[in-house]
């Protein structure tokens, strides 16, 4: 190591530009706008390290870096990877950074019910609540939920990108895409308790979708149209095979949703 290190005359990039790092092994430092070194670490490949939301403290240097610019800069190892661990422990010992020897933050996760209002929110004009099915054994509650496929334009690449968006945001709700062919994909998951399934609309038989057939239910507190009771009997007696596959189906009168966070 040498220690007389300049670390303004080692190379630099604002952390925001961190795809832009070399691929070799380096031991870098984070600073911020006065030059005071926030963190000190190692990477075997310093663009990899960096990748995605892989480092463990990038939350909460981003957080940082919308007050105050944050910036990387490294050494190159690429000739003495194996003195990574001692030089590390060297330079912690030499500048203090201020974050290594803190606890990182624990991340905040959005409630799943909160995620899922605004995923229903979103699709809620493209959706009809198609109704609900009671536990069975070994079951969850269910919410039918269909998307209309003969009626709106690439609904599909709508709802997987919607659905996609999820992982922006820390959070415990998954919708998983498990069918999918010509006629359109189906996702599932659950919230507090409930399964909620996503399907395309596939009525053959002349049974149209208007304000007649449709009232404002309630699901996880967001209102989406569903089915009323009269609009449902008919439709499982002109659709042989609804009846098999739904048994149970009752209309959404109330919210089987319970709401933990968003009282």
């Amino acid at each position: 190591m040498s220690s007389g290190i300049t670390l303004t005359s080692l190379p630099k990039l604002p952390l925001c530009d961190r795809k832009q790092l070399p691929e070799y092994p380096a031991i870098y430092f984070v600073l911020d706008a006065n030059q005071r070194v926030l963190y000190i670490g190692q990477a075997n490949n310093l663009r990899t390290r960096w990748q995605g939301q892989t480092h463990h403290r990038l939350n909460q240097l981003q957080d940082y870096h919308r007050k105050s610019p944050v910036f990387l800069t490294w050494i190159d190892y690429t000739n003495r990877p194996e003195q990574l661990d001692e030089d590390e422990a060297l330079f912690i010992e030499q500048f203090h950074p201020l974050l290594n020897q803190t606890r990182v933050p624990a991340k905040k996760l959005m409630p799943a019910e909160v995620m899922l209002q605004r995923n229903l929110q979103r699709i809620a004009d493209r959706v009809v609540v198609f109704g609900i099915e009671p536990p069975q054994k070994g079951s969850l509650l269910t919410i039918q939920i269909k998307y209309r496929f003969m009626f709106q334009s690439r609904p599909v690449n709508f709802l997987r990108n919607t659905f996609k968006a999820n992982t922006k945001t820390p959070n415990n709700l998954r919708w998983v895409e498990f069918r999918r062919s010509k006629f359109g994909a189906c996702w599932r998951t659950k919230c507090n308790g409930v399964s909620l399934m996503l399907m395309p609309w596939s009525s053959t038989h002349g049974f149209e979708i208007d304000e007649r057939r449709l009232q404002i239910c309630q699901i996880a507190g967001v209102s989406m149209p569903g089915l009323t009771q009269p609009a449902l009997s008919e439709l499982l007696q002109i659709e042989p095979l609804l009846p098999t596959i739904h048994p149970n189906l009752e209309p959404a009168e109330k919210d089987p949703i319970p709401l933990f966070w968003s009282r």
